[in-house]
């Protein structure tokens, strides 16, 4: 990649593969947490899921998501391949990665009550429901498929206080589970990350494949749903 000083900047606060990664997570678990089957479970018409950390009262209970990466790499022996911009018929560059990481999912409540049913809702929920997966799978960001048979339960935490009443409890339970895809740059000189809604307008289709059906993909197993 070129590490000339330019920014990957593709449109305002759409920068690249972390932050498409984050979003895609993000929108796909507020979107499936507040459905109205998911409100009819836990009772939140306004439960919060965000990015971002809770610090008002009127946020909680909340659910906050992240992504933590672990790995990625090129998906073909040259990081770098020719390919065919459909907009233009000319010739571009384009750079094909693999990655591994976890999304993380953080849920803050007052009670022990609250944490339970919302810790219910991502197990029954977002765990086991198909839908979920298909909501993180029609995300327009980043091609990304989750494996939720590495569902756990990582921290459970009581601790007194909170962001605005030292004497109230804060109940903490954090949950994760691993995701796979694949990520695309094009241009060498300013690098640019290309949303998933408009690669395959923009890349001839059956030339990427050539990029990303490669023997390291089929060493890594993308996109093979596990059983749970």
């Amino acid at each position: 990649m070129s590490n000339d000083g330019h920014m990957v900047w593709h449109e305002p606060k759409h920068v690249g593969y972390f932050y498409s990664c984050l979003t895609a997570a993000t929108d796909s678990i507020r979107k499936f947490l507040q459905s109205p089957e998911m409100v009819a479970v836990h009772g939140y018409k306004d439960l919060k899921v965000e990015s971002d950390y809770p610090i008002v009262a009127e946020a909680w209970p909340y659910v906050r998501v992240g992504y933590v990466n672990e790995d990625f790499q090129p998906a073909a022996p040259n990081e770098w391949v020719m390919v065919t911009d459909k907009s233009t018929g000319g010739r571009v560059d384009v750079a094909a990665y693999v990655f591994s990481g976890r999304v993380t999912i953080d849920v803050y409540a007052n009670s022990p009550v609250e944490g339970a049913i919302l810790a219910d809702c991502i197990v029954s929920g977002i765990g086991i429901d198909p839908k979920y997966r298909q909501c993180l799978r029609d995300n327009p960001y980043v091609n990304i498929e989750p494996n939720m048979a590495t569902l756990s339960n990582t921290t459970n935490n009581d601790s007194k206080g909170t962001p605005w009443d030292d004497d109230l409890v804060t109940v903490f339970k954090q949950f994760s589970f691993k995701v796979r895809g694949e990520f695309y740059y094009i241009d060498r000189v300013n690098p640019t990350f290309i949303e998933k809604i408009k690669l395959h307008l923009m890349i001839d289709a059956d030339e990427l494949d050539v990029i990303i059906t490669g023997e390291k993909q089929a060493e890594e197993g993308m996109f093979v749903e596990p059983a749970i």
